[in-house]
């Protein structure tokens, strides 16, 4: 038996008294070892194992397990990522075959890679508009649209009702894009259905005639833009039958419409603006309304300059969802300043904005990152010490091992010391189980 057969031998019955190695030492199987290896380590019928194995025949290319996970109810997560991550070096025809999986994540994977590699056809992408998933029919959508085939937008509207938000916004933009300039404007109005998706895709399509009306509505938070049209609107009423419409727009309505159609202008100046067209996103990047910070962001991330890092920063810090990500990508983007924008992210709690700091500070000055990230091992923040040290091993193996030899001189919290140790002198062939352990415990938010 060759050595390393062996090594998955004894590692795999050693560990079976503990469940947290147990799953490492799978992981390292599906990654590195050959299949027959791990069937001849199962002589029980392991579900690990098995898992294991098919993960291992994924990776190899075998396109075969495909078929074997239609005969299960359910697939297990190790299966599933390793379906994710080497749908990659499958064929399209196995892709295609994968996409009347009957479970909706092959399916979905399978959909992803074929829009990727640009091999989804229109007559799959009809197919793909009935499929029972909101995400798969919203590929097909996305694929049809984009071939300009004739779409009806009543039955788009209702397949993408499952969808995120964003996605469902990003179709209908696309979907009015396609429309003559003259018609959209005769279907722009303040309230009614679409009306911020049609503002945005006037916007991207007809920049050269619309641009300065998005300046100018932006300019006063489309409050002209919405006096304008309700009075408008009004005059096509008797008064009383006008009022009575009216009372029905809250000001809190009002206020929301007026959001929409803020961010959609700065999504517009975000990809057809100019430079000038920053002072927008400054206006707008601590609005109330997240949608709008959002398209903020991206104004600022595109034309603006190294003085907007330490708002940037703040943003990161003090917004959620997909947002804290944006700006701290931005302000890393734009500045490199240490004291202002990359010691704040540092100390965030949260490790989406560390990992972003740290990347930008080792564009920088190795001596320099290495001071940094050695003052931050004694953090109170369980992340940005460990990834600090993490990071460390990174840049200067050899000098991390000194690093950890004095940090065990002192006051020291025992996570640090536990991932300098697994980073450092842990096994060779665990530490691609080691990081993805640091990428699922400190993944960020």
């Amino acid at each position: 038996i060759d050595t390393d057969s062996a090594k998955y031998i004894i590692v795999f019955h050693l560990t079976k008294s503990s469940a947290a190695l147990r799953e490492r030492v799978l992981d390292y199987l599906a990654a590195a070892a050959d299949p027959s290896t791990i069937d001849a380590l199962n002589e029980q019928a392991d579900d690990g194992l098995v898992d294991a194995s098919i993960a291992a025949r994924l990776r190899l290319g075998d396109a075969t397990v495909l078929g074997i996970l239609e005969h299960r109810a359910t697939l297990s997560e190790r299966v599933s990522q390793a379906v994710q991550k080497y749908a990659g070096v499958l064929q399209a025809h196995d892709l295609l075959s994968a996409t009347t999986s009957r479970h909706e994540t092959v399916r979905a994977i399978a959909v992803n890679a074929l829009q990727k590699s640009g091999n989804i056809t229109d007559t799959l992408a009809f197919t793909l508009t009935r499929d029972t998933s909101a995400q798969i029919r919203s590929i097909g959508y996305a694929a049809l649209l984009a071939g300009g085939a004739e779409i009806d937008l009543d039955e788009m509207t209702n397949a993408l009702g499952g969808v995120d938000l964003v996605e469902k916004r990003m179709r209908l933009v696309s979907y009015y894009r396609r429309l003559p300039e003259s018609a959209l404007l005769a279907k722009l109005s303040f309230v009614g259905t679409d009306v911020a998706e049609i503002y945005e895709a006037i916007g991207l399509q007809y920049p050269a005639n619309f641009l300065d009306r998005v300046r100018q509505d932006l300019g006063d938070r489309m409050e002209t833009f919405q006096a304008d049209w309700i009075s408008s609107f009004s005059s096509t009423y008797p008064p009383a039958i006008a009022e009575e419409i009216e009372g029905g727009w809250s000001a809190e309505l009002l206020s929301f419409i007026r959001s929409q159609f803020i961010a959609a202008g700065l999504r517009v100046l975000a990809r057809r603006g100019q430079r000038s067209d920053v002072s927008s996103g400054r206006a707008y990047v601590n609005y109330e309304d997240a949608n709008v910070r959002s398209a903020a962001v991206s104004v600022i991330a595109r034309f603006g300059s190294a003085a907007d890092g330490p708002v940037l920063a703040i943003v990161a810090d003090t917004s959620y969802g997909v947002l804290p990500a944006a700006a701290a990508a931005a302000a890393t983007k734009l500045s490199g300043n240490v004291e202002m924008v990359l010691l704040p992210l540092l100390k965030a709690a949260n490790p989406t904005l560390i990992r972003a700091a740290i990347a930008r500070l080792r564009k920088g000055r190795k001596d320099r990152a290495i001071t940094v990230l050695r003052g931050l091992l004694r953090s109170d923040k369980s992340p940005t010490r460990v990834l600090a040290a993490a990071a460390l091993v990174e840049i200067d193996r050899t000098r991390a091992e000194g690093f950890l030899d004095e940090y065990l001189e002192g006051y020291r919290f025992y996570d640090v010391v536990c991932w300098f140790d697994r980073l450092l002198f842990g096994p060779t062939w665990l530490q691609d189980a080691f990081r993805r352990d640091l990428n699922e415990t400190f993944g960020g938010w």
